[in-house]
């Protein structure tokens, strides 16, 4: 044996090894595929897009495209009771001096709540080019209520409200605004600021017996204007005063409250106003 790997050449050790490492690898085929270990691949890891709650969105939109929304904190559902009715205050803003034509475009329209739990529904709009504005509000028919509408320009007009008289006289109030700079009458007719000033006292007593605290709503019936309604409050003289730009077609009604006293009404015609000595009101007990 060990002279036959003695006469093997150097040539023929070479073919040898060669044999030996092909049955080597022949070997290796037939081992168990599990036991061999897969080359490196990088697996892909899902991309996962997040969209803030409430917000519909094409996901192919980049989420800095999209613009932060302002969120307001939804009422109690309880607070609305049933005897809140929804209306929708509607009008046109005009200038009073050229009419119902001359639009006042962009003007403000306000609402103020005299009731304190109602004071933080306080809102606003804004009239269009076309001097139109809505005004959604939700009130009962107890509830009182200041609506202002304000223009650049213009001196502010507001009328006072009760939810009652909404649903009694409708939701349209239409506001002619006077112009700040302007110092002539605004319509044929018109009489300008009318000083409007009187005193209650008790009937049975004379008029050396002021009523003090007692309730003055003053209401201008105009045909060319929208219905104005002032409340007034007598002082501790039991005098009240206010002023009112009013037309020589206008008729006003004066009606007054007080306790333990009979409601007493008056009317009278605006050109009658003028000038005039301060009115007085004696109520009556019930």
């Amino acid at each position: 044996m060990q002279n036959t790997w003695r006469r093997i050449r150097p040539a023929q050790w070479v073919l040898v090894m060669i044999a030996i490492g092909g049955l080597a690898f022949t070997a290796c085929l037939g081992r168990d595929p599990s036991s061999v270990l897969p080359p490196y691949a990088a697996t892909p890891r899902p991309i996962v897009s997040i969209t803030a709650p409430g917000i519909s969105r094409n996901t192919r939109v980049p989420i800095a495209s999209i613009e932060p929304t302002a969120t307001i904190a939804a009422t109690p559902t309880d607070f609305f009771t049933p005897e809140f009715i929804s209306y929708t205050l509607n009008g046109l803003v005009y200038d009073s001096a050229l009419g119902t034509a001359q639009a006042i475009g962009s003007a403000y329209i306000e609402c103020h709540f005299i009731g304190a739990d109602l004071q933080k529904f306080n809102r606003y709009t804004q009239a269009g080019i076309d001097g139109l504005y809505r005004l959604p509000i939700r009130v009962r028919p107890g509830d009182g209520f200041v609506i202002i509408a304000s223009a650049p320009g213009y001196s502010s007009s507001s009328v006072r409200l009760h939810g009652a008289e909404i649903g009694q006289y409708g939701s349209q109030l239409d506001f002619g605004l006077v112009n700040a700079r302007s110092s002539l009458p605004t319509l044929p007719g018109d009489l300008g600021s009318v000083a409007i000033k009187g005193s209650v006292y008790d009937a049975y007593k004379g008029r050396g017996s002021a009523i003090a605290g007692a309730e003055v709503s003053i209401i201008d019936l105009s045909v060319v204007r929208p219905q104005t309604k002032i409340d007034l409050v007598t002082d501790a003289n039991g005098v009240f005063t206010t002023t009112l730009l009013m037309h020589n077609t206008d008729q006003i009604q004066i009606i007054v409250v007080a306790s333990g006293y009979l409601t007493n009404t008056l009317a009278r015609r605006a050109r009658d106003l003028v000038g005039s000595a301060p009115l007085s009101i004696a109520l009556r007990l019930e």
